[in-house]
């Protein structure tokens, strides 16, 4: 399944029913923290773990879910202007249903002229605690690189759902604002937050 299917695929399902959501944990990434010559892969490589953890076997295995955080404030005022006057009260998002994060993924990628090396935490919102990790390297030739965010995905599901893994913070909803209760939405909405996670995905590559 190519890049561009996969974020498609993400972004609509941000804007599924809540309840259409499986309850088991919430997980969230925030933008790699990048160093070396290549410093643009910490970015670009979260983006593809994201997306990658979104369709991973592994988090699917306890009923996980991935939420946006990085455009987490495109999406909250998405929803604020489909409050307006324009918008069907019938089709429109409902506030109150966006789903807060039982775990944040962070990680360091440092990069060299010959090799690509990372380190991923997996942090408790609630307490700043570490509660699983994954360091890995590959070489620096962009084959290496494309292959290792699917690698590192289903390492970090199987983390995620591993027996045992207790959560501080427990899957909430955000009082402010939600994903939509229809599956249609705002069309135009989609197409706005398909096209940034595109062009990411088109920033990374150019780095090859």
């Amino acid at each position: 399944m190519s890049y561009l299917l996969l974020a498609v695929t993400f972004i609509v399902s941000l804007l599924l029913p809540a309840s259409a959501l499986h309850a088991g944990p919430v997980v969230a990434v925030k933008d790699f923290q990048g160093s070396g010559p290549s410093s643009q892969l910490g970015s670009g490589l979260s983006s593809m773990v994201e997306t990658e953890l979104a369709n991973s076997e592994g988090l699917k295995k306890c009923g996980g879910s991935v939420v946006e955080w990085k455009r987490r404030k495109d999406v909250v005022d998405e929803i604020e202007r489909q409050q307006g006057p324009g918008f069907d009260p019938k089709s429109r998002a409902k506030k109150g249903k966006l789903l807060e994060p039982t775990v944040f993924v962070v990680g360091d990628v440092i990069t060299s002229d010959t090799d690509v090396r990372w380190s991923i935490k997996l942090v408790d919102p609630a307490t700043g605690r570490t509660i699983g990790r994954h360091d890995g390297s590959v070489p620096a030739d962009k084959d290496s690189v494309f292959e290792a965010p699917r690698e590192i995905a289903e390492n970090l599901g199987e983390q995620i759902c591993r027996q045992g893994m207790e959560y501080t913070s427990p899957a909430g909803r955000s009082g402010n604002a939600g994903t939509s209760d229809s599956p249609a939405g705002d069309p135009s909405g989609v197409l706005d937050k398909v096209n940034g996670v595109v062009d990411s995905i088109k920033g990374f590559k150019k780095l090859f």
